[in-house]
């Protein structure tokens, strides 16, 4: 019983900002720090691609490769690095991964439909 009122809380989360999305509301401040530490952790990359189907990003440290599937807009990206940002800003996972869908297409030039993780 208590799962479905979760799951309910975070569905009434997402639908608030969609909607809030669509007004000329200025960015959430914690929105704002996400992508921030996230240009921090990823940035400068380097795109390398084997294929025309898939877009490696290989950031200059070496670690934390950020992958692209072009033909299914697949974005993956370490789970440790998903969970660790999750849990320091306290963020549920459906908020957090559209501040990344957000980031990503500032700075990567990709448009993800879903985010997926590799350990």
């Amino acid at each position: 019983m208590n799962t479905g009122i979760y799951e309910q809380n975070k569905l009434i989360d997402t639908l608030k900002r969609i909607v809030s999305g669509y007004g000329s509301v200025a960015p959430d401040p914690l929105e704002k720090v996400v992508k921030k530490y996230l240009s921090f952790t990823f940035l400068p990359v380097k795109k390398v691609s084997s294929n025309e189907n898939i877009i490696f990003f290989v950031p200059e440290k070496g670690k934390n490769i950020l992958q692209y599937s072009v033909n299914r807009k697949i974005f993956l990206m370490p789970g440790k690095n998903f969970l660790e940002i999750k849990d320091m800003f306290d963020l549920d996972e459906d908020s957090l991964e559209e501040i990344i869908k957000i980031w990503a297409s500032e700075n990567l030039d990709v448009e993800i439909d879903f985010i997926n993780y590799y350990y």
